[in-house]
């Protein structure tokens, strides 16, 4: 299995270089936007990947 660290920056980091922020992201983009990130993965990994994500983005705390 991936460090979850790697996976999370692999698949997310691009948001913040992108877009600058997860928030301007979640504004243009929607949450369904970052839900279709997390299905590619399995369903142990999107756990993970989602406690990251709260853990990193107040926005986030309902996903």
């Amino acid at each position: 299995m991936t460090n979850p660290e790697e996976l999370f920056s692999r698949v997310f980091g691009d948001i913040e270089r992108d877009y600058g922020s997860m928030r301007r992201f979640l504004q243009e983009c929607g949450e369904d936007a970052l839900r279709s990130r997390l299905h590619a993965y399995g369903e142990v990994l999107q756990k993970e990947l989602k406690r990251m994500l709260k853990e990193r983005y107040e926005d986030l705390k309902d996903l």
